[in-house]
Order: C-alpha cells, then structure tokens, then sequence
C-alpha cells in the first residue's frame, strides 16, 4: 500500500507540473526516528524469515514500540501537508496493534488459500495474526480487500496513511520549501 502511496503522489505532483527533485531540498527534522522505526520492523522481519527466535519473544513488544519513533517524527513534521493523515493513519494502526498485544489481526477469508494457511499457521508474519471473535478492534484491523492486490488487505489506518504520504509528496513535489509555488 505504501507504494501505491508513493506511486500516487509522484504522478499527481507530475500531473501538476512538480519535480521529484523538489523532494529533495526537503528538510525533515527528526527523519533518524523514521530510520529507527524501519530498522526495528526490519530486524523483527529478519530474524522471523531467518527462523532465528532471538526476537521473537519481544517481537510484540518491539512492533509496538516502533510506533513511537514514527509518531514522534510526524509529530515533528506535522506542518507538512499531508502528515497530520499520516499520523492519524499511524495511531489507528498502533491503537489495534497495542490493543492485540502487538499483532496487527487480519481477516483470513479475505486472503488467498496459501496466505491464509501462512498466517493460521503462524509462518506467514511475525506481525499478524488471525482475525477472531476475541480480536479487540475489528473496525480496525487489516480487513479491506484491494481490488487489484488477492493478496492483500489493508485497515483504515493504511488508507489514511497512504493518502497522507501522498498528498505529502504532490505538494511538495509542486511546492518549494518556502511554500511558493514552483515555476
């Protein structure tokens, strides 16, 4: 979905004229806690594919904490257009995460035979887990089909957060630093 985000954002801010080297004479302060946030998601994935079990007994626990860079990076960001839907997208996802002890729940009828058995088996992530009837949140949880993705659902939190990374990148795109419109 980030992709797509990325995707979407680039070729609106084409559309509009912008230049993807206007994204970088952006300045993002805190952008080591966006940094630290992926390379604690990364490391958790990593020793799950591995088949190491070194994090696995804190991966939860780590998965949840690694909200908090992020949230603290839009935070320190929220000026930008389009990061006040990225943090909200992010608090609804770690609201659901926290609240399942770390597990993002997703719904598994909506999901191919063979992602379906990965996750019920528990080899599919380390970061998800089977929508149940105990499953606190469900509103929440990874349960909207892509049309063009039978191997992907997404939450209202990945919507809000994909529309916000791509209202960030058109503006900035079509926008310089100093708010002026590119000429």
């Amino acid at each position: 979905m980030l992709m797509e985000a990325v995707l979407l954002g680039a070729v609106v801010g084409w559309l509009r004229r912008g230049k993807i080297r206007q994204l970088a004479d952006l300045n993002l302060p805190g952008w080591p806690l966006a940094l630290l946030a992926l390379a604690i998601q990364l490391a958790i994935m990593i020793d799950f594919n591995l088949g190491r079990s070194f994090l696995a007994p804190a991966a939860p626990y780590l998965h949840v904490i690694s909200y908090a860079p992020l949230l603290g990076f839009v935070y320190l960001n929220r000026s930008h257009r389009g990061m006040i839907l990225v943090g909200l997208g992010l608090l609804l996802n770690l609201i659901v995460i926290a609240a399942n002890k770390g597990f993002m729940p997703v719904n598994s009828a909506l999901l191919t035979p063979t992602m379906r058995e990965a996750l019920l088996s528990g080899t599919g992530s380390p970061m998800h887990m089977a929508l149940t009837d105990e499953s606190i949140l469900p509103l929440l949880c990874d349960q909207i089909p892509i049309p063009y993705r039978i191997d992907k659902v997404i939450s209202i939190g990945d919507i809000l957060l994909g529309a916000g990374i791509a209202v960030f990148i058109q503006h900035h795109m079509v926008f310089q630093a100093t708010g002026e419109r590119r000429q």
